[in-house]
């Protein structure tokens, strides 16, 4: 679809919700995942040009997103709305801008990373790593059960006391925080950049 579509799209269900309030209706809601609206303007990635120009669009057409679309997570579900006006409208559901980056905003934190079994050996450990290009591994016996984190570092480490046949929950290490996805992605870095995960 090209951008053409996208803004007739929404004038269309502009136009459906406008009607459903003539008729003493309360108007529905359209809820479809960010990238569908991405691409029914012709659009594969969120960038802030984009955002703009489908943010100009909804406003055109007396329309909003819950939540914003800067604020929305480029894979996740969005609602679109009338706007109604601030003196009118219940904003408990609104979000506004918020210019703070946040984890959800990263791709990788909506994919399952590579991880490896308490008892793997170390060298199945360092082989998923080497195959995967990753810097470090969650050991998780379960799914939603980490218990440690396996880095280049903690293998050194273990390998240069002269560690033979470990498995990961030897050489993991158990000094570690699970992050929210609504923390600030500068407030996650600085661990990060310190302990290497």
């Amino acid at each position: 679809m090209t951008l053409e579509k996208g803004r007739e799209s929404l004038a269309e269900l502009a136009q459906e919700m406008r009607a459903d309030i003539e008729r003493g209706n309360s108007p529905r809601k359209e809820t479809m995942l960010f990238r569908e609206l991405l691409s029914s303007f012709g659009y594969y990635n969120k960038v802030d040009s984009v955002v703009r120009v489908i943010g100009d669009c909804l406003d055109d057409h007396g329309l909003r997103t819950v939540p914003e679309l800067h604020n929305a997570w480029s894979g996740g579900e969005i609602t679109i709305e009338l706007d109604v006006g601030e003196d009118q409208s219940d904003d408990s559901d609104r979000t506004p801008f918020d210019p703070t980056i946040r984890i959800t905003a990263i791709d990788a934190a909506h994919r399952l990373p590579a991880v490896v079994k308490p008892d793997a050996t170390l060298q199945e450990a360092m082989t998923l790593m080497q195959m995967r290009g990753v810097q470090y591994l969650p050991v998780m016996p379960h799914e939603r059960d980490v218990r440690g984190v396996i880095t280049w570092r903690t293998i050194a480490e273990k390998l240069a006391l002269g560690g033979e046949s470990l498995r990961a929950n030897q050489v993991m290490n158990t000094n570690f925080r699970i992050r929210s996805l609504d923390e600030p992605l500068f407030e996650a870095m600085d661990p990060i950049v310190r302990f290497g995960f």
